[in-house]
């Protein structure tokens, strides 16, 4: 199961008008800005935003969301069971 692109466009508007909020907490980065940075969960990989928007440069990771288990002979299996989208605003 793979997310649609409306839930990707929607993930995208909403970190968007986010950064264009004024007042809103954030981390500081060094030099004062603002560090904006919005995690999404999704069945598959899913491409983020890279690019400038309200003023910011933004960028994505996609981070595997790993489900580990022991065999009896002491051997670990791991699966990717998800994606985190990480996306981040600087």
């Amino acid at each position: 199961m793979t997310a649609k692109p409306i839930t990707i466009a929607a993930a995208a508007a909403v970190l968007i008008a986010q950064i264009a909020a004024p007042g809103i907490a954030h981390a500081k980065k060094g030099h004062g800005r603002p560090l904006i940075e919005k995690h999404y969960e999704f069945a598959g990989p899913v491409k983020g935003y890279s690019g400038f928007a309200g003023g910011y440069y933004c960028d994505y990771q996609r981070i595997p969301n790993r489900q580990c288990v022991v065999t009896p002979s002491g051997q670990e299996h791991c699966k990717i069971v998800s994606w985190t989208l990480k996306q981040v605003c600087y």
